[in-house]
């Protein structure tokens, strides 16, 4: 199995803007909820979330199968939730029923799964056993659409392996698992790991971290909270510890990742709580109640409105930050992939994609062309427009900054900007 560079996607990533948060009444509802002082940190809270529809994630989920290479059958399943101790399989070795009840993120990856075994003669679609003996499978791809602790991941490979023959075949190394994911902590793969059952010593010759890989559109650092909350990522973690109503496991989101994904098809309880916690006294009311969004929020995301984070130049947002990064003298792809967030070797696909597409060299630096396209999209960048009104000339000032004090309203409104203009300097600016 391989990635292929040319198969890279672009998607479009939706943030609500500063005005549309203000019309919304049913926001400014949920805002009622906090003192005045803490609101335009709430409000900031929300510019900073990202929004990926239905259609964005499975755009997502088809390109991404068919950039791994796979030989011969594989199987594809779902990951879900199981009671704990529970098997995968039943006693025949089929698939264990699934409630008849919807289950969430896990509906929409059911049928992308079903459509995409029918689309491709060597896809299983959830199979038994008996099939996967049958098929000589030895490629296993488990889909999730977030991983945030590594919790469910790690208890469903172990599901999978309370089967006396899939343990055979896993301990001899018959089977890999590759998962995919749309968005993961960094941390998650070696958690995971630790958790599933099997040895990892470096003698053994079938070691499980060489039978377990991971492939996501967008691998994010826990701890590294200014990426995804800005450089006010303090304030707004205050303010989540400040709802005494939700449990302490919520304020952060489940696992403390603190994310801020949110698909259109489920709302991931790795999101601060206070947006999806519902006190069941109705003492605090959540904006996302059930971890679902209801039908208003996403007439609201879908609107005009919104800040759309992908490229109306034809040059994707992606490329456009890695060539600026090659024009600061950033080379290094390690750095780089850090800097964007993402795969290592998905930045090794868009060094191989900008070099082909005659952007940069082969010693890495970019071509005439590559330097007018930077030079293109950094000039059609908008600039700040300030505000004059109260405009004192810089050499009437103690210092080099004005005087002029800001309102909490206004700081909100120039954080929202500010972090509005940071977001096309990387692939996800979390």
């Amino acid at each position: 199995m391989h990635f292929k560079p040319l198969l890279l996607i672009y998607l479009s990533v939706k943030q609500l803007t500063l005005n549309q948060i203000e019309s919304s009444d049913e926001i400014k509802k949920w805002l009622g909820q906090l003192p005045v002082d803490k609101q335009p940190i709430a409000t900031q809270l929300l510019t900073r979330l990202r929004f990926v529809s239905r259609d964005g994630y499975a755009q997502w989920f088809n390109s991404a199968l068919n950039s791994l290479s796979m030989t011969g059958n594989y199987a594809m399943y779902s990951v879900r939730k199981l009671p704990k101790n529970t098997p995968l399989w039943d006693r025949s070795g089929a698939i264990q029923l699934r409630p008849g009840t919807s289950q969430g993120s896990e509906d929409l990856v059911y049928s992308l799964i079903s459509n995409a075994s029918r689309r491709t003669q060597n896809a299983l679609d959830h199979p038994s056993i008996a099939d996967l003996k049958q098929n000589r499978i030895k490629n296993i791809l488990l889909i999730d659409d977030s991983i945030g602790s590594g919790d469910r991941v790690a208890s469903f490979i172990n599901a999978m392996l309370q089967h006396d023959s899939f343990l055979s075949w896993w301990s001899l190394g018959l089977m890999h698992i590759t998962v995919l994911s749309y968005a993961r902590p960094a941390g998650a793969q070696a958690k995971i790991i630790d958790q599933v059952k099997g040895s990892d010593h470096g003698k053994r010759v079938y070691p499980k971290s060489e039978k377990i890989t991971f492939n996501s559109h967008f691998v994010f650092n826990q701890e590294e909270l200014s990426k995804r909350w800005g450089d006010n990522y303090q304030s707004i973690l205050d303010l989540c510890y400040s709802i005494k109503l939700i449990p302490k496991w919520a304020l952060r989101g489940y696992g403390r990742v603190m994310g801020n994904i949110i698909f259109e098809h489920s709302v991931p309880n790795n999101i601060p709580g206070l947006l999806w916690f519902q006190d069941r006294q109705n003492r605090w009311n959540a904006l996302l109640p059930e971890r679902a969004l209801p039908d208003w929020f996403i007439l609201l995301i879908n609107s005009n409105a919104c800040i759309v984070s992908n490229s109306s130049r034809g040059v994707s947002e992606q490329m456009q930050a890695l060539l600026t990064l090659i024009k600061k003298g950033v080379k290094n792809t390690t750095i780089i992939a850090h800097r964007l967030n993402c795969e290592h070797k998905l930045i090794l696909a868009y060094f191989d994609m900008a070099e082909k597409s005659g952007f940069i060299n082969q010693n890495h630096r970019l071509t005439k062309v590559g330097y007018e396209l930077v030079f293109k999209f950094t000039r059609n960048k908008k600039l700040e427009k300030r505000n004059r009104k109260l405009y004192i000339p810089t050499s009437w000032c103690a210092d080099s900054t004005s005087n002029q004090p800001q309102t909490l309203l206004q700081k909100a409104s120039n954080d929202s900007s500010n972090d509005q203009e940071e977001f096309a300097d990387s692939i996800w600016d979390f």
